[in-house]
């Protein structure tokens, strides 16, 4: 605009104020181009800020072109997703004013993601050209990536991304033409399940992008709460929740009420408070059906998944399983990870046929060999039975977890060795993976799951027999090999059965014999038959 132009003033100070209707008004009594490209821009990532469709007198005053066009198409957005109207009138626009078409393309890509419309968003692919480094590029390409990612889990553009991102990173030279790219990057670094570089660049897009996008900041911040709880760091997911409920106040747009209360009710189920958890969940539940966001519904649907596992609700749980089995929700679960979710939500609900049916299923996909999920299942299942081989099952599923796995999801394994050792195996070595377990929920701040691995270590050292006195000098591992040693087992029968090599087996026996002042296998036999033990 001009410098002489007064549109310049109001517009400055409405924008600064938030005094939308204001500048609205003004953009359309002027005609300035603009004011209105920056209008139509708002109004497709929808805001709730601008709203058109307020001022359509002023709206129909302007000269009919593609300009206007486009405004309209806009506000038939409002009501549906028919977005085959705006797309024609994008084409007209990009002869006239190719960058505001691209821009407004790229601020719909990111509406349609918002709201998990991924067929429709790859439908504006046609109109994300942007000049390669500027910032209209790396907004597009992160438009792109998401959309890629989510439907053909295509990594090209996001690959593209992470690398133009790298020289400024390194430089320290992020700015705010870069958050809506470190958001992209963020959102698909936790469909693979890289918390920890997912909360990174979440992180950094919160310190970029600016206080007045209070929508596009306030739902960054809810997906960087989701970062921490999934990367097991909850105090700092509760911070942050608590800093986008403090952040939206009263809020009056729906789509930031609808993350506002995702959040409060976050809050507590990560505290452990039930009740309070309980009565927020129906809030949002209710400020959901006015308007969706999928970050709300992600956060929601984390926050009800948690509620139902730590109250062992196994109905609660496996109706939200069941009715959200849908890619938009499972994207930021790998396919283990949600079976292994399945399969407890049939196991706390009875459902044994059902269970037993899903994990025969399950192990036949692709991976399912070397999933720690599946094998926890796998083992539970053959302890249940009483089968001696769960404690094998037991120790693949520890051989199966990996370092980037959920540390939730680690816990829950530790905690699943735990109670087939001690039922089936070595009740020492049980114990001290059940306190493992009990540690690192406790750290979570998981209060709740910490009771239940209390009650299992009590359960456990109520049922262990007490180790022979001959043998407390020997470790967890040394105790086990010496009692199949004193029953006649072979080192190579018991390699066998402890999944073992022969030589590590030799190493522990010989180990054992020293401790204990022997000098041959057939001593330890002779040793635990002594009435003193």
């Amino acid at each position: 605009m001009p410098a002489a132009n007064p549109l310049q003033r109001i517009g400055a100070e409405a924008w600064a104020a938030g005094r939308w209707a204001e500048l609205t008004e003004a953009v359309l009594r002027s005609g300035d181009l603009e004011g209105l490209a920056a209008l139509l821009e708002l109004e497709a990532r929808d805001d709730d800020a601008v709203l058109l469709d307020e001022h359509l007198p002023s709206l129909s005053r302007l000269p009919d072109g593609p300009w206007r066009r486009t405004a309209y198409a806009l506000i038939a957005l409002r009501t549906g997703h028919d977005e085959q109207a705006l797309l024609r009138a994008l084409e007209q626009l990009r002869a006239e004013a190719p960058g505001t078409a691209a821009a407004i393309a790229v601020a719909m890509v990111w509406r349609l993601a918002d709201l998990a419309l991924w067929d429709a968003a790859a439908r504006f692919d046609g109109h994300l050209d942007a000049e390669a480094g500027s910032v209209e590029w790396f907004d597009a390409t992160g438009a792109r990536a998401l959309v890629a990612w989510h439907t053909a889990q295509s990594l090209e553009h996001f690959e593209l991304l992470r690398e133009a991102l790298a020289g400024p990173r390194q430089l320290h030279r992020l700015d705010r033409g870069h958050a809506l790219a470190l958001v992209a990057t963020g959102r698909v670094f936790a469909g693979l399940g890289d918390w920890n570089r997912a909360g990174n660049d979440l992180a950094q897009a919160v310190r970029l992008i600016p206080q007045r996008a209070a929508s596009r900041l306030a739902a960054t911040k809810a997906e960087l709460a989701l970062a921490r709880y999934r990367h097991g760091d909850w105090h700092g997911a509760a911070l942050e929740a608590r800093s986008v409920e403090r952040m939206l106040g009263d809020a009056s747009a729906l789509t930031m009420r609808s993350i506002r209360s995702s959040m409060r009710a976050l809050q507590p189920v990560l505290a452990g408070e039930r009740r309070l958890a309980e009565l927020r969940i129906l809030e949002a539940r209710a400020a959901l059906t006015e308007r969706r966001s999928l970050v709300a519904e992600t956060a929601l649907l984390h926050a009800r998944m948690l509620l139902a596992i730590s109250a062992d609700d196994g109905q609660v749980l496996l109706q939200l399983i069941e009715s959200e089995d849908q890619p938009g929700y499972r994207r930021l679960y790998s396919r283990h990870e949600w079976l292994c979710l399945h399969a407890l939500a049939l196991r706390l609900s009875g459902s044994d046929a059902r269970l037993r049916q899903l994990v025969t299923e399950w192990g036949g996909e692709p991976g399912a060999a070397e999933s720690a999920y599946y094998w926890s299942h796998e083992a539970l299942l053959r302890m249940l039975d009483g089968d001696a081989t769960a404690v094998d099952a037991a120790e693949r599923m520890l051989a199966g977890v990996r370092s980037t796995d959920d540390p939730l999801g680690r816990a829950w394994v530790r905690y699943v060795h735990g109670l087939v050792e001690t039922r089936l195996g070595d009740a020492a070595t049980g114990i001290a993976s059940l306190e493992t377990a009990r540690s690192a929920l406790l750290g979570f701040g998981a209060h709740e799951l910490v009771a239940n691995c209390d009650e299992a270590i009590a359960a456990a050292r109520r049922r262990a027999p007490a180790v022979p006195d001959v043998l407390r000098a020997l470790t967890a591992q040394q105790r086990r090999i010496a009692l199949l040693v004193a029953e006649g087992r072979t080192s190579a029968q018991i390699a066998e059965e402890l999944f073992l090599s022969k030589r590590t087996v030799d190493f522990h026996v010989a180990n054992a014999l020293e401790r204990l002042g022997l000098r041959s296998r057939r001593e330890i036999a002779g040793l635990l038959r002594q009435p003193s033990r």
